[in-house]
């Protein structure tokens, strides 16, 4: 099926202003704050991202309609300069895209990543690999072909950011030849939706030219209409992921404490708590870590929730449940442990080279802070040691490895 003009419906963030230059004679914001009609359905797209986390596609009378609604999501995004309202905008645009992707042919789905900007190969004689399916009792071996190929530095630079601690993106477990990463049809298409996400993140975050009228106007019907509301408590966003959970775990007793002292966090949770005041939209990986970490110092869950409130597809009741799975009050019943320091490390989370001293795991570097800084002030617990002197150290032999 050749690209055809009412796929900028489903894909508005190909279209630029290149492509479409009538719609964009003045500020596309300025064009929907002057549309009832337009104004409605920007409203509603809001409501409808915040509310279940998609773009209401099939709400668009056009193409027009839809680039017209995405280019001034853009423009009020970068006006109210809200990260978690930005980021939860490029996350549904993403997640809708993946929807629509998976019913696409090759040929447009190799265009969607030309115009995303990604040089793609699209070959009908690509290599095939044999892969095991299960069939009832028996295993069926098979092929698939990796009909798509990215060049190296493409492919890295959209997995080096969230996919980066997904071990099923490694190069190492790719097919690699010439400088070519082959895909199959499926990890191509979770590719195009990662870099969905990045492309309207980017964009969104942009400087804003200069504030128009329009945006004004847009964003404070959005205030009243909607987003006062979205500030008063958290959205329910639905989420998926396809990275693996880690094995690693104990069976220790789930403890309530409200003794959290986050300046002595080891550095790679830190950075991934820093990552969510920002409004940021860690991985998976990286929020089992966060939970796990959590849960092991004594915190229950809902003192966990509290914490991934502020992440962009926040969703109460798939957060319950996860965070109840980690700290062992579901499913296995096992009580997990986050990653080692090794772990962390070649994973990307680890933000340093050394070994902070406690032990070889964050919950006992942790754990050694905490001590250290009780020897030094009994009872006044709201000083950290200096920020160097756990976080560059290297531990010692005798030093616990828990």
């Amino acid at each position: 099926m050749p690209w055809r003009i009412d796929h900028y419906k489903k894909f508005p963030f190909t279209a630029s202003p290149r492509d479409f230059p009538h719609l964009f004679i003045t500020s596309p914001s300025t064009v929907v704050a002057e549309s009832t009609d337009l104004l409605s359905k920007l409203v509603e797209t809001v409501r409808n991202i915040l509310q279940t986390g998609e773009v209401p596609v099939d709400s668009y009378s056009n193409y027009e309609e839809s680039i017209l609604v995405y280019y001034s999501l853009l423009e009020v995004a970068k006006f109210l300069e809200d990260k978690r309202f930005t980021a939860r905008v490029a996350l549904a645009y993403s997640k809708t895209a993946k929807k629509q992707l998976e019913s696409e042919d090759d040929e447009v789905l190799a265009t969607i990543a030309t115009k995303l900007g990604l040089r793609v190969v699209l070959s009908h004689e690509a290599p095939r690999i044999p892969v095991v399916t299960s069939r009832g009792k028996k295993e069926v071996l098979g092929f698939k072909q990796l009909r798509y190929a990215l060049p190296v530095e493409d492919y890295l630079e959209v997995v080096s950011k969230r996919l980066a601690h997904d071990e099923a993106y490694s190069l190492s477990n790719m097919v690699v030849s010439r400088g070519l990463v082959y895909l199959d049809n499926q990890v191509f298409t979770r590719i195009l939706e990662e870099k969905v996400f990045q492309v309207v993140l980017e964009s969104a975050e942009e400087q804003l030219e200069s504030p128009v009228a329009g945006v004004e106007k847009i964003a404070r019907v959005l205030q009243e209409a909607v987003l006062k509301e979205y500030y008063k408590e958290p959205a329910t966003i639905a989420t998926t992921t396809t990275e693996r959970e880690p094995e690693e775990a104990s069976t220790a007793p789930v403890t309530e404490t409200s003794e959290v002292i986050e300046s002595l966090f080891p550095p790679c949770i830190k950075r991934i708590l820093n990552e969510l005041k920002a409004g940021g939209n860690p991985s998976h990986v990286e929020r089992f870590n966060l939970a796990a970490f959590l849960g092991q110092i004594g915190l229950g869950v809902d003192d966990i929730l509290e914490y991934f409130k502020k992440t962009a597809d926040y969703n109460e009741k798939i957060a319950r449940y996860q965070v109840e799975h980690i700290l062992g009050l579901r499913g296995s019943r096992r009580k997990y442990m986050p990653y080692n320091c090794d772990k962390m490390k070649s994973a990307g989370i680890c933000p340093i080279e050394d070994q902070c001293p406690g032990g070889k795991n964050p919950v006992a570097v942790y754990k050694y802070a905490v001590r250290t800084l009780r020897r030094r002030k009994p009872v006044e617990a709201t000083e950290a040691p200096p920020h160097e002197e756990y976080e560059t150290t290297r531990s010692s032999d005798n030093q616990p490895s828990e």
